[in-house]
């Protein structure tokens, strides 16, 4: 879940893709990521959790 502000969730992405999924193991799909956010976030101020759902094979 990513915790900052809206404005950085990109590098919380590119953690996932450099290093997160290559030292995970798990199966990587080629198929994109999916954010989904809180129901506390707020649009005016970018903050809230949002879940960056990594697509797997199965």
């Amino acid at each position: 879940t990513h915790t900052e502000s809206v404005s950085s969730i990109a590098e919380t992405i590119d953690k996932i893709w450099g290093k997160w999924a290559h030292e995970s193991g798990l199966p990587i799909a080629q198929a994109p990521c999916f954010e989904r956010y809180a129901e506390e976030f707020n649009p005016e101020t970018g903050m809230g959790g949002i879940e960056i759902w990594i697509p797997l094979n199965s």
